[in-house]
């Protein structure tokens, strides 16, 4: 017997329970065993995300390890990523189970902080990891290097680091371009920095990028895709690379970004 996982938003538990209990009777009508979802993802062919963005991005991260792919059922406002709505979930379904769909895969980050020798942190982010200074700190002074190559030196908020699933994201919001989600590539987002020089940059999607904190406020904090949080200290060291794994998110005939694009953030071209 099949298994289809779900994981459910927090932010929509009403909405999300109505819509469990349709989905489960189908899922018996069909002869798959329908779980949510904790840690243990064993057996799990495929992960039903009933939620917003948000809960694509922490689906994907537990699942994108183990190869499983996630398809989106938006529950929430924008529902960038997602593929299905609940007008049209029961014939994604059908899609679902006829294996009449294909995959897309994402891009994701690998984070390390490195505190002298010692790496006190690692993860796993499929939009962005943001380097910030907290709501009341002073601003940062970080030391940005690509590949082993110095790049820039600044006083700021913060920084951004993202993918091209990410662009569309924080990095968007404080000045970044749109990269489309097939670029093998990185993008990185200064957050208000103290100069009239830096700038936001794309660099090759293999590349490592490295953020050294040389002074930092008692509120700096590391946040991959705005849900997982580390906080940071001066000295501190923060690697990001291309992760070894991508997402999969699944995609049924008709999805476009750019047709997205256009119809959830009034995307107007160049």
């Amino acid at each position: 017997m099949k298994t289809w996982g779900v994981i459910l938003s927090q932010g929509s538990v009403e909405t999300s329970a109505s819509l469990l209990e349709e989905i489960a009777t189908w899922c018996e009508a069909k002869g798959i065993r329908m779980r949510v979802l904790d840690a243990d993802l064993t057996g799990v062919e495929y992960i039903l995300a009933l939620g917003g963005d948000g809960t694509i991005l922490y689906s994907a991260r537990i699942a994108a390890p183990l190869g499983i792919p996630v398809v989106g059922i938006n529950l929430g406002q924008l529902g960038f990523l997602s593929d299905l709505e609940p007008s049209n979930l029961f014939e994604g379904l059908e899609r679902l189970y006829r294996e009449d769909f294909s995959i897309e895969e994402r891009l994701m980050l690998q984070v390390i902080v490195q505190r002298g020798t010692c790496a006190v942190y690692r993860g796993t982010a499929l939009n962005d990891a943001v380097i910030g200074k907290g709501a009341r700190g002073r601003p940062l002074q970080l030391s940005l290097a690509v590949g082993g190559s110095r790049v820039a030196s600044f006083t700021g908020d913060g920084l951004i680091v993202a993918t091209p699933t990410g662009s569309t994201a924080y990095s968007l919001s404080a000045g970044g371009p749109v990269l489309t989600p097939d670029l093998d590539a990185l993008l990185v987002t200064p957050l208000c920095p103290h100069s009239l020089v830096t700038r936001p940059c794309v660099v090759g999607g293999n590349s490592r990028i490295t953020v050294y904190m040389v002074a930092t406020s008692d509120e700096a904090t590391l946040i991959l895709d705005g849900q997982e949080d580390y906080p940071l200290a001066a000295g501190d060291l923060i690697e990001v690379a291309k992760a070894p794994h991508a997402a999969r998110l699944i995609r049924f005939q008709g999805w476009d970004f750019f047709e997205v694009l256009r119809g959830k953030m009034a995307y107007r071209g160049f």
